[in-house]
């Protein structure tokens, strides 16, 4: 790449000069080839190897970033608590000059732009009230968003195709200064609980639809023309979800009540049973 060999001739520098007991130590060299390969002109492998050398100097600060979530699934339309920590685990003079919290691929929903240091072992926490737009996506694999063809499925952007998890729905972006230079780091909302058997877990913040619907039973049997009861169960994600339930029934097949069942969770995450009955039509086979 023209123009890479100051960057080069830094990283060797930095190369020879490692010591696994102080890493720290090379980040004032580090930081003089990051701004080498700023002034580089944009590319893939340019990009690639700004990232890694990213990766690189929060090794050697030994700078853990993390973003929580309160609870583990919003909802559109809705707010979350995110609260940030960002901690130097090393002697080096790093300071963090901003935080914010965004959707994947928007602009920062909030953001924490107070210059602060970053003292060794000393964690830097900001909290953030996240309000989530409506018609925000729910979360579901990529290949289930589109209905699915004959043995394939149909995922709308082939840089998405075999990809193991998807993308996070929020994600936090730490600036950090490290000798004059301002390196970005981007870290996705978990929420973290801690397992009695299992000991400390993690899991992505999910984007939830505002209640889901379960059935008694997966299936029903009608072996006569007699009434049968389904029970759904409605689990609302926010307050304030209220609506009817009903059951979209074969024609010549009965459901009572035929308007469907009101449905006013008076809080999140309780559920509400919606009891109907459902009588199958006389010349029925099924």
């Amino acid at each position: 790449m023209p123009g890479g060999a100051a960057a080069g001739a830094l990283l060797a520098e930095a190369e020879r000069a490692y010591d696994p007991l102080h890493p720290e130590a090379l980040l004032p060299l580090l930081a003089r080839a990051h701004a080498a390969l700023v002034k580089l002109p944009d590319a893939p492998i340019v990009s690639t190897r700004r990232a890694e050398l990213d990766e690189v100097m929060r090794s050697c600060a030994g700078l853990w970033l993390e973003a929580l979530a309160a609870r583990p699934s919003t909802t559109a339309g809705g707010r979350v608590r995110v609260v940030t920590s960002a901690l130097n685990r090393s002697a080096a003079p790093l300071a963090l000059a901003s935080v914010s919290v965004r959707l994947a691929d928007a602009p920062p929903a909030s953001e924490h732009a107070l210059t602060r240091a970053l003292p060794a072992n000393a964690p830097v926490a900001d909290t953030f009230d996240v309000a989530i737009p409506a018609g925000t996506p729910t979360t579901q694999p990529d290949w289930l968003r589109r209905p699915a063809g004959r043995g394939r499925f149909d995922v709308a952007d082939p840089l998405l195709v075999g990809q193991p998890e998807n993308g996070p729905a929020l994600v936090a972006r730490f600036e950090v200064r490290v000798d004059g230079e301002t390196f970005s780091f981007e870290r996705g909302v978990a929420y973290r609980w801690v397992d009695p058997v299992l000991g400390e877990r993690w899991r992505s913040l999910e984007i939830a639809p505002p209640a889901t619907l379960q059935t008694d039973l997966a299936f029903y049997a009608f072996p006569d023309l007699a009434a049968r009861p389904v029970v759904v169960t409605v689990t609302a994600q926010r307050a304030g979800v209220t609506g009817r339930v009903r059951l979209a029934a074969p024609a010549g097949w009965t459901v009572a009540p035929a308007d469907g069942v009101p449905v006013t969770p008076r809080r999140p995450r309780r559920a509400w049973c919606a009891p109907t009955s459902v009588t199958r039509a006389l010349r029925s086979a099924t």
